[in-house]
């Protein structure tokens, strides 16, 4: 299993997905709680999101920005 070594997690999404990612989170957060034994933390980042004319997904990235995982979907 992948063990990351930051607390601080930034996810990028649509604007118009935020509610979504709100709801999703802390179902996601304790998955990966119970599966590495790590505390994490996850903030929807505020001053950017993806273009609404994407297909949707998600960016999620390290506080820091040095580490991304870019899942989005391109039509």
């Amino acid at each position: 299993m992948f063990r990351l070594m930051e607390d601080k997690l930034v996810v990028t999404c649509r604007q118009s997905d935020v509610s979504l990612i709100e709801k999703l989170s802390p179902a996601a957060i304790d998955a990966y709680q119970q599966q590495s034994g790590r505390q994490v933390c996850l903030q929807i980042d505020q001053k950017t999101s993806l273009s609404e004319s994407s297909a949707g997904g998600l960016i999620v990235s390290t506080a820091n920005g040095k580490i991304k995982c870019d899942n989005t979907v391109e039509m």
